[in-house]
């Protein structure tokens, strides 16, 4: 069992066991893989099965999932579609994804704004490849082409690791095949047709400054004060360049069946934020902390009151707290009250943790591996 464990100051050493919802999936992950390693070489394993989804036919099959989506007022990072209250009105921006666009996923976006017009929300919809002069049907093509070059998305998460090495020449020098991989020359290749697509799609996006739809959807607030905020992003802190950032209400990720018609959205919203405020607690008063787990991982760190103070200042992020304390140093925290508004006072990046022991996994969000172990 993966297990985090933080000491408190009194002299009793009060232990905490902090069980976060990311961790239940990864434990129960790990219970079904002891198992199976425990079976007998002859037994007769189950033929494969695969989620039970709803069959659809229409967009009928997929209101009763949106509905219950537009009334959710709290999700991931930020605050769900149920935030906006009849009368009101809001943006809503789709993203592109990794080059990745299902020509399907136009029925779950119109699910979700019928289901907030039900709730008398009035929704402007706009979509990022129109913001950056692109159609539907270029996109769609601009897709297909790069699927054919770069293989299917869900075999393309190694390559998110590239980026670490575009401020030197480590890769090039020592393992130019995999330099060519993480860097190819799309354009040279690409139909000429396609290239202005690529440029427009390629553009600064995310949380850069930068981002053409960011500006756009600023400029658009400004002129009209009367729009309560913006459902914009697929991850990051998207939040830190809208303006004023208490306009960013949330992510919007619904534009396929795995987001909209998850069963996960049946677990209570105030539960999991509650397990959240449970897990802060104990961080302000704590003095060591201590990660183990099945695979190997046995690390721990020990605080001063100065960082296990910062720690607790600058742990929060809605469905995604910054369990080690590097990631909380460095920056305004978030206030868990009126989230996402600052926490005034800056947390300085120093002193920092020094982590002790092994770190074992098999695993990264970007996929599966041989096994890494690194040790401090």
């Amino acid at each position: 069992m993966l297990k985090l464990q933080v000491e408190s100051y009194p002299l009793d050493k009060n232990i905490y066991n902090i069980s976060l919802l990311s961790i239940t999936f990864l434990i129960l992950f790990l219970f079904a893989t002891l198992v199976v390693a425990q079976n007998d070489v002859g037994t007769d394993y189950p033929a494969p099965s695969y989620p039970n989804f709803v069959e659809i036919n229409s967009i009928d099959d997929v209101m009763p999932y949106a509905r219950e989506v537009a009334r959710n007022e709290n999700a991931f990072l930020g605050h769900g579609l149920g935030i906006a209250q009849p009368g009101e009105k809001v943006i809503i921006v789709t993203s592109t994804n990794n080059y990745y666009f299902s020509e399907h996923r136009d029925l779950f976006i119109e699910a979700i704004v019928r289901a907030l017009n039900e709730r008398g929300v009035e929704t402007i919809l706009w979509h990022d490849y129109e913001i950056l002069g692109v159609t539907r049907e270029q996109v769609l093509e601009y897709s297909q082409y790069i699927t054919s070059i770069k293989g299917a998305v869900n075999t393309r998460g190694w390559d998110n690791g590239c980026s670490s090495f575009t401020m030197n020449d480590f890769l090039e020098t020592t393992r130019p095949d995999l330099h060519e991989l993480c860097n190819p020359d799309l354009e040279s290749q690409m139909p000429a047709h396609l290239v202005d697509v690529h440029r427009r799609l390629s553009q600064p996006g995310g949380t850069s400054q930068q981002n053409p739809v960011i500006i756009h959807v600023n400029k658009y607030m400004a002129e009209n004060p009367d729009v309560k905020g913006v459902f914009y992003g697929r991850g990051g802190a998207i939040w830190e360049n809208i303006e004023p950032k208490e306009k960013w209400l949330g992510l919007f990720r619904f534009d396929n069946q795995w987001e909209v018609m998850t069963d996960a959205r049946d677990f209570p919203s105030d539960v999991w934020m509650l397990s959240e405020e449970i897990t802060m607690e104990p961080l302000g008063a704590s003095d060591k902390a201590t990660i183990t787990d099945p695979e190997g991982t046995d690390v721990w760190w020990t605080l001063t009151e100065d960082q296990a103070q910062r720690w607790a200042r600058g742990v929060y992020l809605r469905g995604h707290l910054f369990m080690f304390p590097q990631e909380a140093y460095g920056g305004y925290g978030l206030n868990v009250l009126n989230y996402p508004a600052s926490v005034p006072e800056y947390i300085p990046a120093a002193p920092i943790v020094e982590l002790n022991g092994t770190v074992a996994a098999r695993a990264s969000h970007n996929g599966y591996y041989s096994r890494m172990v690194q040790v401090w």
